[in-house]
């Protein structure tokens, strides 16, 4: 029988580093490299593409510290992650940090060339070892602490979804039949989470040529050449729109008559989708999600946003925009586990012309939207480097 290899991902802001890594896991034969990251923002959009078995992780990294990332990685995509840092990181103090936030080892990295052979054979055996490990989710961890100590209240975390069409094997049968509400409509319910963050990286990952105005272009290249040191997410400001569909955390959509309420885990937020026939504000207060209503038209649910604030990204890659936006989201189900949105981007004052992507989705079911409090042991800002 042949055993598929364990898929590895390097992660350290060193290219020498990267590649000693690389070459001694390439050396093993049941391991490969599926990808090696310069800072937690590439790896994360790695993680999900290349689905990785073990990630090693460096401590000190442009834009987010080791450490920061292992938490949010545990949270909300669990994975053995073995932390690799210099010797003089590599202390008691931030051995017990990392493991207690989740990781499953704790290796110096080679100081010298002596240290590359022993380093790469004990590499080998921590990444074997951890490949078994079991991780679980942080939070789904203190759940089970709270049941066992005779609380009751967190079985909500995995319990099934009612009304679910399910396979013979019990699991969610994501390619059934849309569901439809009363009025013979989609039923757009559920807990959503984007299928891949491409959209999340750039807007223009489709090789969309961006229209940009004079400003815009020239804030968007100092963004740029600043590494996102100026991204206000980082100071856990909302996301804003559409961006704040494309984290990698999850949000629910809730239809009710007259309204569609969306709560984002992200920042633990939520948007109203008036549906009551209301016309959108003429000279709207300016804010973080805009103000939305929405109506349909055939088997789309079309959103029109207005009223934002130019205080947000529009993606990770630093796209500004205006107090002028205007955002357009197509909405639909193509069947019970998977919605596309299409994305229209519209404003005049930072773009030439309009723009659209196509964005999807993908239903989480037998499970519900966590608290995300962004400022709670945010250690972000002291690491982010730029001009």
């Amino acid at each position: 029988m042949i055993l598929r290899k364990i898929r590895v991902l390097v992660v350290d802001d060193s290219a020498l580093v990267r590649r000693l890594l690389s070459d001694a896991v390439a050396k093993e034969p049941d391991m490969e490299v599926v990808g090696s990251a310069p800072d937690p923002f590439v790896a994360r959009d790695m993680i999900l593409a290349s689905k990785p078995d073990v990630v090693t992780l460096d401590i000190e990294m442009p834009r987010m510290d080791g450490l920061t990332f292992l938490t949010k990685l545990m949270h909300f995509h669990p994975l053995p992650v073995i932390v690799i840092s210099s010797v003089g990181q590599a202390t008691c103090d931030v051995a017990v940090e990392a493991l207690r936030r989740g990781a499953v080892e704790v290796l110096a990295k080679p100081s010298g060339p002596n240290s590359v052979g022993d380093v790469s054979r004990m590499l080998a055996e921590k990444i074997r070892a951890a490949f078994g490990a079991r991780v679980r989710r942080m939070k789904t961890y203190v759940t089970a602490m709270l049941v066992l100590a005779g609380s009751a209240s967190a079985q909500w975390l995995k319990i099934p979804t009612a009304g679910a069409p399910r396979t013979p094997d019990g699991k969610v049968n994501l390619t059934a039949p849309a569901p439809r509400g009363p009025d013979g409509k989609p039923d757009l319910s559920g807990i959503w989470q984007t299928n891949g963050l491409k959209f999340l990286t750039s807007l223009d990952s489709d090789g969309i040529q961006i229209p940009f105005r004079p400003w815009a272009r020239a804030a968007f290249m100092k963004s740029q050449a600043n590494h996102g040191k100026d991204d206000p997410d980082a100071n856990c400001t909302p996301p804003g729109v559409p961006r704040i569909n494309v984290v990698p955390d999850p949000f629910k959509i809730m239809p009710m008559p007259g309204v569609t309420v969306i709560l984002y885990e992200a920042f633990t937020t939520f948007r109203q989708i008036f549906t009551d026939g209301r016309q959108l504000p003429k000279d709207p207060n300016p804010d973080w999600l805009g103000y939305s209503v929405g109506k349909w038209d055939g088997d789309d649910f079309v959103v029109d946003s207005i009223g934002f604030n130019d205080l947000t990204w529009l993606d990770n890659a630093g796209h500004p925009h205006s107090e002028a936006l205007h955002v357009t989201e197509r909405f639909h189900r193509r069947d019970y586990g998977h919605v596309g949105i299409e994305v229209t981007i519209d404003d005049p004052k930072a773009y030439i012309r309009a723009w659209t992507v196509n964005e999807d989705f993908i239903l989480q079911p037998d499970t519900e939207v966590l608290e995300f409090v962004c400022t709670e042991n945010n250690r972000d800002l002291p690491h982010l480097v730029g001009k």
